[in-house]
């Protein structure tokens, strides 16, 4: 046997072949595209995002018989939305979940229902990154698109839509509209009423790993792939990637670790979803029996990725640096001590995550003076990401009662060695790191496993997780990054009237 599996993420998108033990056979990337529209915000175009999933099969197909594949799975982003017409056809552009144009809508939201009531029902709160407040944003803005739109999609339905002519979605997908009972597995008239929404604009909702049906002849024509191969429901990207993590134990968190940066704790067994509010949001898991208590850092990798473009020149990092990999250059800032020589960074490039979800949140360097060197900004940035990272654990210990001593990290993030021995640190937990490149893939892969050999999910994940390399926590480094720690956070209550002034929407 072999899996074929489809990641759709913010950064990149991916086609993966995975053996019949869930090991990368073969892989094609594509950069996510986004297009400008003409109100100058940026989209994902439908028809492109599907032209890339057919024009990476066909390189796959250029090294590996696509006939021996025995299934498809796609995972994807969440929130995104696209909406199709009675034929079928998307009628707007997508949008991207990091979109911040709905906040005037998700208030909406808060005032038609109430803020606690949409937690108690969703898990989550009425935040601008969820699919109905982009919804009501149509409505308002583009009425004759929203008056045509019959189906409100994400981005793993429209694939597997793509594939196999079904409208369905999964629990983790569908709890990222803000419109789902997470306790009920169903569509919540309590929400959808008050905000004049349809049932029916939402697609059915079945189970993470069930058998959709097979790939169609257009589907089959189109990417290569043999008529009739089965296809396999996925779910959310980050919770998909856990599986790949087998992150099912009390003491552990998985930290996927990519443009944003969820810290997932996976609850027990049968274990009932949490009444206490501490800024977590909650998903269903692809485990039927399980819950996700949901802590994340909203643009991780992009501060990254920002600092590298920004402040890496060659003043401070010789030319074979600069031109080097992202864990040489930050390799770079290990010998500087914990603080950054008083050099301190917050991580809100896109807005603040858990435990205060705020979009109008902003990043900030504090303490800058002209003694700084690049590599300062860059260590400050990893331990700035770190700080917040504490923020999340501590939530997580709360809710779970029991304290957490290991987080299993995977994603492009797990590749910086100096980032994960500085959050090792900060936060006194083992890090481990899974010595896998494709954790979203690789969980997509599992769930393809799972249902065609008939066997647990959790059996799988098991048996086939990765190997680790772990980094244990220096215990003179967690003792001296404890009081920065009780600075960076009041800081941040400091600078919230600050970023609210300066907030341009």
């Amino acid at each position: 046997m072999s899996f074929l599996a489809i990641d759709i993420g913010t950064t990149n998108w991916k086609a993966v072949v995975f053996s019949e033990q869930c090991r990368p056979v073969y892989s094609a990337k594509r950069p996510a595209v986004t297009i400008p529209g003409q109100d100058g915000l940026q989209y994902y175009d439908p028809q492109g995002v599907w032209q890339a999933v057919v024009d990476m099969i066909g390189e796959i197909a250029a090294n590996h018989d696509l006939n021996a594949l025995t299934a498809v799975s796609v995972t994807s982003m969440g929130e995104a939305v696209v909406p199709l017409d009675e034929a079928g056809e998307p009628v707007f552009p997508i949008i991207p979940w990091f979109d911040a144009r709905s906040v005037e809508q998700a208030q909406q939201v808060r005032c038609a229902v109430g803020d606690d009531r949409v937690f108690s029902i969703t898990g989550a709160e009425a935040g601008a990154i969820f699919s109905v407040p982009k919804m009501l944003w149509m409505r308002q803005h583009h009425p004759d698109v929203f008056g045509k739109a019959r189906k409100w999609l994400q981005m793993t339905d429209y694939i597997n839509y793509r594939l196999c002519g079904r409208i369905v979605t999964d629990p983790s997908m569908a709890c990222r509209t803000l419109a789902f009972d997470l306790a009920g597995c169903r569509w919540s008239p309590e929400i959808l009423e008050p905000l004049g929404l349809g049932r029916e604009l939402f697609p059915e909702v079945l189970a993470s790993g069930t058998v959709l049906g097979s790939v169609s002849g257009a589907a089959a024509k189109q990417t290569g792939l043999p008529k009739g191969l089965t296809v396999v429901l996925g779910g959310h990207d980050h919770p998909v990637a856990s599986i790949a993590g087998c992150a099912f134990q009390n003491n552990e968190v998985f930290d996927s670790s990519g443009t944003a940066e969820p810290f997932l704790h996976v609850s027990r067994r049968g274990e009932k979803l949490p009444a206490q509010r501490l800024g977590q949001r909650c998903t269903r898991h692809p485990s039927p029996d399980r819950f996700i208590n949901w802590g994340g850092i909203v643009s991780s990798g992009v501060c990254v990725d920002w600092a590298v473009r920004r402040f890496v020149s060659h003043h401070d990092f010789t030319a074979a640096q600069a031109a080097g990999s992202y864990d040489e250059l930050f390799g770079a800032a290990h010998g500087l001590e914990p603080g950054s020589d008083g050099l301190m960074f917050h991580p809100a490039l896109r807005g603040s995550g858990a435990p205060k979800w705020d979009a109008r949140s902003k990043g900030a360097l504090l303490g800058l003076t002209s003694e700084h060197t690049d590599m300062h900004i860059l260590r400050a940035v990893l331990e700035g990401l770190c700080y917040q990272a504490k923020r999340i654990l501590l939530m997580h210990e709360q809710l779970a009662g029991c304290p957490i001593d290991t987080i299993k990290c995977m994603g492009g993030g797990a590749r910086i060695s100096l980032w994960q021995q500085i959050k090792a640190d900060v936060t006194g937990c083992a890090v481990r790191v899974g010595q896998v490149n494709e954790a979203t893939p690789m969980g997509a892969a599992m769930l393809c496993a799972s249902a065609l050999y008939g066997e647990p999910l959790e059996k799988i994940a098991r048996e086939m997780q990765p190997e680790y390399k772990t980094f244990e926590p220096d215990p003179q480094r967690t003792r001296q990054y404890e009081e920065y720690f009780r600075i960076y956070l009041l800081s941040c209550e400091a600078l919230e009237e600050t970023n609210h002034l300066l907030d341009r929407r």
